[in-house]
């Protein structure tokens, strides 16, 4: 559950997923070539405040697995980073 302002205005997992899950979206479905530093950046910052929660964790770990079977790299890399970060 969301925290108030008041209360330091966390945000919870579930306001969180469907901010990463369209990022993500948006990043896979473009050409490597096509990516630009505003898209790597989105997806970082977006991917990191998800991982602040504990179902965030999890959800990008699963994620890291998933894609770490070759499907793209780059988004290992981030999601490996933002985790760590988060």
């Amino acid at each position: 559950m969301c925290q108030s302002i008041a209360k330091g205005g966390k945000r919870c997992a579930t306001h969180l997923r469907a901010i990463y899950e369209n990022t993500r979206k948006n990043y896979l479905g473009k050409a490597d070539s096509q990516r630009t530093s505003g898209d790597y950046n989105d997806m970082f910052i977006n991917t990191k405040l998800f991982a602040a929660t504990k179902k965030g964790q999890q959800e990008i770990t699963r994620d890291i697995q998933e894609y770490g079977n070759g499907q793209d790299r780059e988004i290992v890399e981030i999601l490996k980073d933002a985790l760590a970060y988060g």
